[in-house]
Parts: structure tokens; sequence; C-alpha cells
């Protein structure tokens, strides 16, 4: 049994309906998705009504990097008030990204460090992506403070470095189908570094479909053969790796 511990598999992502998506997750042996609505009001709700209305399903709400540039006050407002709703268990996708730049740095600095700040005060994890900006991602969780933050490094593709500065913060590393491609010596490696109690693959569902479904939309019932590749790299069996990472998430996310 696997839980997928990041993906958008809300109205948003899956206009054609989202009830073939859930049956063929649940049919694959995935009990447990994190969906996450990282943007504006809109995608936040739509990720939320999907975990209200599926009991295998928790979400993440944020303000994506790629959207902090419509960050404010005002959103910020709203994210703690739809926080409250009992679906939600982390605060996220935040972070920096400076390979699209899609918002100004600033406004990526700001939108993060406030989400951090949120994500503090009511006590609950944050799922962090970073592109090209690993030391500054670090330097400010480090800013808000060792064991005062927690959560995921969602979309992890670097090397055992990157790693390990996660695992110093105490942040669990997710594992995306990226380790199905081929030529990725250093993740792999990365891949083999992490410990079994910090570890989480994911989907980024639709996003990234692993081998051999590449060029398909992805979707959480993809993920068996991101665990068969984390299996593979680290010398565990699929059982194991299906079990270790299903009780992080659930102890992570609250599942």
């Amino acid at each position: 049994m696997f839980i997928d511990a990041h993906a958008h598999i809300d109205r948003l992502f899956f206009k054609e309906g989202l009830d073939g998506v859930i049956d063929r997750f649940r049919a694959a042996g995935v009990h447990g998705v994190v969906t996450v609505g990282s943007g504006g009001i809109d995608a936040m709700q739509a990720a939320i009504d999907v975990a209200r209305r599926n009991r295998d399903i928790v979400a993440a709400i944020g303000c994506h990097p790629h959207e902090a540039d419509r960050f404010d006050d005002a959103l910020a407002d709203a994210m703690i008030l739809m926080a409250a709703d009992s679906s939600v268990r982390a605060i996220g996708e935040t972070g920096l990204d400076f390979h699209c730049n899609l918002s100004s740095r600033d406004a990526q600095i700001r939108a993060f460090t406030t989400q951090l700040e949120i994500a503090a005060r009511l006590d609950l994890p944050v799922v962090i992506h970073s592109r090209e900006a690993t030391e500054l991602c670090l330097d400010i969780v480090r800013d808000a403070g060792r064991g005062r933050v927690r959560g995921q490094i969602h979309c992890f593709t670097g090397n055992v470095d990157d790693a390990r500065g996660w695992l110093d913060l105490g942040f669990m590393v997710s594992i995306p189908g990226v380790v199905t491609f081929r030529n990725v010596p250093d993740l792999l490696e990365a891949v083999s570094y992490v410990p079994d109690d910090a570890l989480l693959i994911e989907t980024d569902s639709p996003y990234l479909a692993p081998v051999p479904m590449r060029g398909r939309t992805n979707e959480p019932a993809f993920i068996q053969h991101t665990a068969a590749a984390v299996a593979a790299a680290r010398n565990q069996s699929v059982e194991h790796v299906a079990a270790v990472t299903s009780r992080n998430a659930e102890l992570l996310f609250k599942l």
C-alpha cells in the first residue's frame, strides 16, 4: 500500500473529472494522497473540496513561488482561515523557483517567509518547492528556526549534499518520478542516502509521469513505478519502501 505524498488532483488539473483518477489509484494500492492547492483562493479551495469528499485524500494549501507576485496580506489571512478546515494538513507548496522566475525574487522570498511563519503559528508542516535555489531556501528555513518549521522538500532531484541539508533541518525528502529517468546518478545516490524515517514518494500529478508512463498525464496510480525505482536504488523491496514511506507520510500529514 502506497501514499502519494504530493499530487495535484483537483478540478483545476483534471477537468475531465476525478472519479476515474481516484478509482485507479485505489485499485493500484494507493491508500492516501496529499493534494496540493497552491495559488490563489480558488486553487486552495479546489484542493479542500476534493479532500472533503474523499476520506483517503488530505489537502495542503499555499502560494506557489510562481504565484508569489500576487501574494498579499489578504491572501495570507484567507490561507489562515482556510487552514482551519480539518482536511488541511500542511501549508504549501511554497518556496523559491529561480529557474522559471515567474514572480520576482523579492516577492518569492516574502511569500515563502510569511508562509513559514504561518506554518509555525498553526503547527502545520510546510511543503517546500525549491528549483535552482537550494542554498537560499535552506538559509531561509534555518532563519525561521530549526524545530519550529518541519515538513517536506517536495520533488527532490538534488544530490547527497542537498539531501543532507534538508535532513539536518529535520525535513522529509520526497522523491518524484524523475528517479525513473535515465542519467540521474546524483539523484540515485541521494535516494540511497536518505534514511528510512525521512523518505517520502510522490507523483506531483499531473506532471512528471514516471517511466514507463512518460507522455501520459501523471496520476497517483503511477506511484508504484516511482516506488520500484526507489527500492532498486536502495537495495530494498518495494514492500519495504511502501511501508516506510507510508508511515512517514502518515506521521507528517496526520493521515
